[in-house]
């Protein structure tokens, strides 16, 4: 089974990505709104139900088994729900990836032998200097998997320290420095997220996306010119042929898959009483920041995954044309040979037939000189 016969297997949200996106990363950043609206609906309708309990009893919400359960199904369908725009994007993804190798199946007769035998020595245009191998992205979104249960541990500390078993406060802590405990421990699970990626103080998913992208690919690309082209063509042609870039959003994506399992197994498993649906909101926002990392890293796989195809099948095409006008020069040549070669034959043939008739001319003067006594 291929990967897009099991993405079409599974239910994907297809109207949360708009159909005329640009790019991968925009798309991805249409499935990051949608997580933050989700989220903010969940707890939206979470808080209006604590506060109604508030109002009529005069106290705070207490998680019993039963409402425990019903809270942890919430938080589980607002994971699997981004996880259904999630996996529209991947289709995305890898449609277009495995569309456009098939096209370029014919180009797989492209060598380094005739590019170097034909090609004219001249510039190519220019390609991108790619700082590492896009198939790295597979370990940066597998690391994601464990920062779960990180940031499970972190918020569980919290309400440790703040709560009771049941869910009440602790002497001495309220609602107040609980919320401030719970939003300390989460910012520094998001942050300490960040870092695990890339370098600097980044505070935002969209400082993250610049910074993380500038990590595979210089700002500056390199000429291409004919020693260029010898070098890298049979990379090229293998890029924009083989699979290999299939199987790598397809590792991505398994990767992906495998954070939002962990998710769901952490709030199934992990909370077992009522102190974490007290700071239920804080690690499901953790959570949260964890998958729209995620989707920030595919958005941005997508775009240098289309950059490095899109890149290298123009420049396989114009190595085919420059093999093909090198060939046509070369029969141009090799045509333009025969006729000198044919011409100097003509000659020869011409020299041949006037010495014949010069020995003819004197053969018959002999004879006339013979006879003439």
């Amino acid at each position: 089974m291929t990967i897009l016969e099991e993405l079409g297997k599974l239910e994907a949200n297809k109207n949360v990505i708009p159909s005329d996106c640009m790019t991968f990363s925009e798309a991805a950043s249409y499935v990051i709104e949608y997580t933050d609206s989700e989220y903010n609906r969940l707890f939206e309708a979470v808080g209006i139900e604590e506060l109604a309990v508030y109002e009529s009893t005069g106290s705070q919400i207490i998680y019993e088994a039963g409402k425990l359960e019903e809270f942890k199904n919430k938080v589980v369908a607002f994971i699997q729900r981004v996880w259904q725009a999630i996996k529209d994007f991947f289709t995305r993804i890898i449609g277009y990836i495995m569309l456009k190798t098939k096209s370029a199946a014919k180009l797989k007769g492209v060598t380094k032998a005739d590019v170097e035998k034909y090609a004219a020595e001249k510039k190519y245009g220019v390609a991108s200097e790619w700082k590492q191998d896009l198939e790295n992205i597979k370990g940066a979104t597998s690391t994601l998997k464990r920062r779960i249960g990180d940031a499970k541990t972190s918020i569980e500390a919290v309400a440790n320290n703040q709560l009771n078993d049941d869910g009440t406060f602790k002497d001495g802590k309220d609602a107040s420095s609980l919320a401030n405990a719970a939003k300390e421990a989460t910012d520094a699970v998001e942050k300490a997220t960040f870092k695990l990626f890339v370098d600097g103080d980044i505070a935002d998913i969209a400082a993250f996306k610049k910074a993380y992208k500038a990590k595979y690919v210089a700002e500056k690309p390199v000429e291409v010119d004919k020693k260029w082209l010898v070098d890298n063509i049979e990379d090229l042609v293998k890029e924009i042929t083989d699979k290999k870039l299939a199987n790598d959003a397809k590792a991505v994506y398994n990767d992906v898959k495998g954070v939002v399992e962990e998710a769901i197994k952490s709030v199934k498993e992990g909370w077992k009483d009522g102190k974490m649906a007290m700071v239920g909101n804080y690690a499901t926002k953790a959570i949260g920041t964890i998958m729209k990392i995620a989707q920030a890293i595919s958005g941005i796989f997508g775009d240098l995954l289309r950059k490095k195809f899109t890149e290298s099948l123009v420049l396989v095409v114009r190595a085919a044309n420059a093999i093909e006008a090198g060939k046509k020069k070369a029969e141009k040549e090799a045509k333009k040979e025969d006729k000198k070669e044919e011409k100097a034959e003509e000659k020869k043939e011409e020299k041949k037939e006037e010495k014949t008739n010069e020995s003819v001319d004197l053969t018959a003067s002999f004879i006339d000189e013979a006879f003439n006594w």
